[in-house]
C-alpha cells in the first residue's frame, strides 16, 4: 500500500497545533453577518485553524442492509 502522505525532498515539515481554539461564533452567524473580536492568529496556528475548520464530509457510502 503506498504511503498516504506526501513528502517532497529538501521540503521541511512543519507541525501544525493538534487542537485550534474553539471559534468564538457559530459559523451559521458568521455566515450571517456576525463578526468576532478575536484576534486571528498567524502562522501555524492559522494554518492549523483553517485546516481544521474546513475540513468536511465530502461524501457518503451507503452500507449494505444484510437481511436473513
Amino acid at each position: 500500500m503506498p504511503d498516504p502522505f506526501r513528502s517532497y525532498e529538501g521540503v521541511p515539515v512543519l507541525d501544525l497545533p493538534a487542537d485550534p481554539p474553539a471559534p468564538e461564533i457559530p459559523a451559521l452567524d458568521v455566515l450571517l453577518g456576525t463578526s468576532g473580536t478575536t484576534p486571528v492568529g498567524d502562522g501555524p496556528t492559522l494554518l492549523s485553524q483553517l485546516l481544521f475548520y474546513s475540513a468536511a464530509i465530502s461524501g457518503v457510502q451507503a452500507c449494505p442492509v444484510y437481511r436473513m
